[in-house]
């Protein structure tokens, strides 16, 4: 898996909603197997920028989103869903 990741992700940036966890998986992950991770995690804030009413505009969309019968909660696909459907609607604020 580490293998993968790497090679799927090398010299990218990603982007997490939950960093604390991503972190502490993908350090075991990596220093379980030996691995030198080639990419870095960061905190999706930092992709959305701008001011707290950016942040506040994807908080209140994932969580209509995850209220809504259209996903099933804490399924990966299903999670990264919500994720870029709320990310869509928050950077879409930043440009008005």
């Amino acid at each position: 898996m580490a293998y993968s990741l790497n090679r799927i992700l090398s010299g990218q940036v990603v982007y997490c909603d939950a960093l604390h966890w991503d972190s502490f998986w993908c350090n075991a992950l990596f220093s379980d197997t030996g691995i030198h991770q080639e990419f870095e995690l960061r905190d999706i804030q930092v992709l959305i920028g701008g001011s707290e009413n950016h942040l506040r505009a994807f908080i209140n969309e994932r969580e209509k989103l995850e209220d809504s019968d259209k996903f099933t909660v804490h399924r990966a696909l299903d999670d990264a869903k919500i994720i870029r459907k709320a990310l869509e609607v928050a950077l879409a604020g930043r440009h008005e």
